[in-house]
């Protein structure tokens, strides 16, 4: 891996960001103990001030640290992680902000492509 786990608080990128602190703590050979604090090391201020709440976060087993912090984060896994409120606020936001390079239209079609397509994929858009 070269560089630190990131995770933006939202659902969608957390399994992806406990997915990373996990190969990192495989290479480095941590503990579950090791492991939890590596999670709240590189995870966002405000969520690690959450995190830290969780009676799981005190103990040294990060099988049971992640199910606890999954449980805050009710769409980060399985195929309901996209919805009609995504798209719409995507579209939103993209209204307030104008495009002004080849780029910001790229990183603004690929979020819309992925969001629309596993809406349709899911027969919930046509």
């Amino acid at each position: 891996m070269d560089a630190a786990p990131k995770f933006d608080g939202t659902p969608a990128c957390l399994i992806l960001f406990l997915e990373d602190v996990d190969a990192i703590a495989d290479h480095a050979i941590l503990t579950d103990g090791q492991q939890i604090k590596a999670a709240l090391r590189y995870a966002p201020i405000m969520e690690v001030e959450t995190w830290k709440m969780l009676d799981k976060a005190a103990l040294p087993d990060w099988k049971k640290f992640i199910a606890a912090v999954k449980l805050l984060y009710p769409r980060c896994e399985g195929n309901c992680y996209c919805t009609h409120a995504d798209l719409k606020n995507l579209c939103a936001e993209q209204v307030r902000v104008p495009m002004t390079s080849q780029e910001e239209l790229s990183q603004y079609y690929h979020k819309f492509f992925k969001i629309s397509r596993h809406l349709i994929m899911k027969k919930k858009l046509t």
